[in-house]
Order: structure tokens, then sequence, then C-alpha cells
């Protein structure tokens, strides 16, 4: 197994691949994982179209209802949300300014805690651009939620999704943002099982390292459970790792 190198304890170079046009989904719940306030979710996106999509949503079994959605919407903007037991939006987070098609490659990363107002914060590329629409003291209801889709009608690039249900980081400090993104705005190294951020592995943490298969994205490296592939995913022709 080929490690990053390392240098001065800090990963100078590591390479992932991103993915395109697949559809993978989860019929149980994320092992191990209880309802609760916080949350963190950290993706790498890349917008190849101009269509509307999900790319990361949770169902609540046998309705179908929605009770959290990552999704890019008209206009180009990237809406988070999640719901109580009552199916009711506690935490509504958007990016305020659209983003743009095309080669570049853009970093989303959400971090909420619903006891602490304020601390939802959603930031692009390293910079706070934060729409706070809803955010209510409210427990979200990860535990009812039965279903996982990853990249559901997403018409885009995505690599390296992280997310920890149980984490809140305060994205006003920077060195918590360097756990994702480096102050040149390139990815960083998460670790094999994506625990580097927290030092505990996250529910979900789906990645392909370099040479990999496309299809390794839906294996989960976090502790959540895999999602079985229902639409292949295809390699991207770049990925935000890419030198």
């Amino acid at each position: 197994m080929l490690l990053p190198p390392f240098v001065g304890g800090f990963v100078s170079t590591f390479r992932r691949d991103a993915v395109l046009a697949g559809y993978a989904q989860k019929d149980t719940v994320l092992t191990g994982v209880a309802s609760g306030k916080k949350g963190t979710l950290s993706i790498w996106v890349k917008l190849d179209w101009t269509d509307a999509g999900s790319i990361f949503t949770a169902r609540e079994l046998p309705s179908l209802t929605v009770l959290g959605n990552l999704s890019v919407i008209s206009g180009d903007v990237f809406v988070l949300t999640f719901d109580n037991v009552a199916d009711a939006t506690v935490v509504h987070l958007r990016n305020l300014t659209p983003l743009a098609h095309g080669a570049t490659w853009v970093h989303l990363l959400f971090s909420w805690d619903m006891a602490v107002p304020g601390s939802g914060k959603c930031y692009v590329n390293d910079a706070d651009d934060t729409n706070e629409v809803v955010f209510n003291n409210d427990t979200i209801s990860y535990a009812t939620m039965a279903e996982w889709d990853i990249s559901f009608a997403y018409s885009g690039s995505i690599a390296e999704l992280w997310f920890d249900p149980t984490s809140a980081l305060d994205l006003t400090v920077s060195s918590n943002r360097r756990k994702f993104i480096d102050a040149s705005g390139n990815p960083v190294f998460l670790g094999v099982d994506g625990s580097l951020p927290t030092g505990t592995a996250p529910a979900v943490y789906c990645s392909v390292v370099h040479s990999e298969a496309a299809s390794t994205f839906a294996t989960n490296k976090g502790t959540g459970g895999n999602f079985p592939t229902d639409v292949s995913f295809t390699l991207a022709a770049t990925s935000p790792t890419d030198p």
C-alpha cells in the first residue's frame, strides 16, 4: 500500500480522483449514528453542466420523505438542509455567491451546532459565503434517515465527500478550515479513513485514491457502511488534487 509522503508532519503531495455520472444508495441508517444537533460536511464539486440536482440526500422510509439534502439549485447555489423528527427543516444553509461552470473545482465546507446560535456556516474555497436561511435549536433526526443517496440526478463531478454528524467546527477559526483545505486553496490529506480532521473516522468518507476504480467511491471509508452502487460511477477528467 502506498502512503502519501510526509514532510515535517504534514502531507506534501497526494492524489485523489474524482467521479461523475454515477449514483449510489444505502437503504439503511448510517451505522452507529444517533440523532443530534451537530454536523460537518466537506466536499469538492465541479459544475460540468447547468442542471440542478442532489449530491447527498437522506430520506425517511417507507415514505421517501427527504430529511437531509445537499443540492445545487437554479442559480448555481448549493443548499444544505436537515429536518427534525417531525419532518420540519431546522437547518437551511446556502452559499450567497453563484458558482461558475466549467473547469474550476470548488470546495464546500459546512458546519453547524444547533445549540449555538450563529454557528451554522458555509465556506466556499476557504471564504465565508454563508446565507443562513433557517437555524433552529432542535435535534436533527439522523437516526430515522434510512436511505442515503450519493449523486442523485446531479450533473457534475464530485470528490472527497466527508460527513460527520457528531462534530461541529468553528469555521471562523482558520486552523479548523486547514483540516480540509490548505492556505493555497488545495485539498489536504484527510487520512485513509478520514480521521485526521477530528481524530475519529466520520460516518461517511467517500474517496477514490489515484489509480483506483471509480466504483471505489461507493465504498465508504468511514464508519457508516457502504453505498451499493445502482449506476456505476465513472472517473472525471480532472480532480481537485491534480498537480
